[in-house]
């Protein structure tokens, strides 16, 4: 069956979740940690944020507004991409003090669309100095049309090897910020 409402979709505790249908809402979808979320089914959400785990395995699509990978719970938010596709306004890993966030990305397509903000991999505001994000790809295709911080207010690291990063517009920027730093 379908979900579908304005609220917020949040999944809470240490078992996985498998979606196998469509997920259509206004709210945002949150994972907590120690949550784990894997989807089978298209999602059309307000914002993707991830503090426990998302997998996207399949060949369809994630149609969000921000997609934040480590964003307000304490610890570690990961995300896997093998395939399929994640179509974003904004993509933050590693966002909020005491948080961190990895995005791993094998396969698939992750979009920054037009119209949205600065991404960032390591520190997504001014108090997020001590944060660390890492964006690391081994196939697939990033396409951003943002600029595209790696280091901006915490630590980022990005890696890419067998894959292909298209800097559409915006300009990418390693260590941005003042507090920024960076690794490879």
């Amino acid at each position: 069956k379908s979900v579908s409402g304005a609220g917020a979709l949040r999944f809470i505790g240490t078992g996985k979740v498998t979606n196998t249908s469509n997920l259509n809402t206004t709210g945002p979808l949150q994972v907590y940690p120690p949550s784990s979320f894997v989807t089978e089914g298209p999602i059309t959400v307000g914002s993707v944020n991830v503090d426990g785990e998302l997998t996207l395995n399949q060949p369809l699509t994630i149609t969000t507004g921000d997609f934040v990978v480590g964003d307000t719970q304490p610890g570690h938010g990961r995300a896997v991409i093998s395939e399929g596709t994640v179509d974003a306004a904004t993509i933050v890993v590693g966002k909020n003090a005491g948080t961190s966030g990895v995005l791993l990305q094998t396969g698939g397509t992750v979009i920054d669309r037009t119209g949205g903000t600065d991404c960032y991999v390591g520190g997504g505001n001014n108090a997020a100095f001590g944060v660390w994000g890492a964006y690391r790809m081994t196939g697939g295709v990033l396409n951003t049309s943002n600029h595209f911080q790696v280091g901006a207010q915490g630590i980022g690291i990005m890696g890419v090897g067998n894959a292909t990063v298209n800097f559409k517009a915006g300009v990418p920027s390693i260590g941005r910020s003042q507090d920024g730093t960076n690794s490879r």
